[in-house]
Order: C-alpha cells, then structure tokens, then sequence
C-alpha cells in the first residue's frame, strides 16, 4: 500500500527540507503562509532582492515494514524521505 502526501520547500531553491500536508489546496495554503511569514519577518527580500519561488511535490511514499520503520526512526543517519519515496512529482510552485 501507498500513500500519498504533499509537501513544500522550506527554502526556495532547496530540496533539504519540506513542510507536508495531505491535500495538495492545504500544502499551499502552507506554503503561500510560509512566504508571508518570511517576507514580512525578514528585511532580506524586497524589489532588488526577491525571494525565490517555491516547489511544491506531490510523494508517493512505500510502506514499510516494521523493521524498516524502526531502522529509519532509530539511526540518524537515514532519511525516511530517502527509504520511502518511490515517486515525486512536481505539482505547483509558489511566487511573488
């Protein structure tokens, strides 16, 4: 069994990190407060210097097994994201 979910770049220009969502309309409603809360809490970004848009992905994720659950959770070292994506697409981005 699959499941899938939705998820945002924290950075613009950046796959390290994602904020997730069920819904792809939530994943962006995220999203565009995200930006909001950036814009307006740092003076970085403005006219000359604009933030960078946003990917927004849709991940199919495995299942795991038990094992390979407790393996991910208990070693630092491995990345769910790495162990169970089996499929990520592009679906939106997020702008000025």
């Amino acid at each position: 069994m699959e499941t899938v979910v939705y998820g945002f770049q924290i950075s613009p220009d950046s796959d390290d990190e994602f904020v997730f969502a069920a819904t792809q309309e939530r994943c962006q409603e995220e999203c565009v407060q995200h930006r909001n809360d950036i814009l307006t809490s740092s003076d970085q970004y403005g006219a000359h210097n604009p933030l960078g848009a946003m990917a927004i992905y849709r991940f199919t994720l495995k299942s795991l097994s038990t094992n390979e659950l407790l393996t991910v959770l208990n070693d630092e070292h491995l990345d769910l994201l790495k162990n169970a994506v089996v499929e990520r697409k592009l679906v939106a981005v997020v702008a000025e």
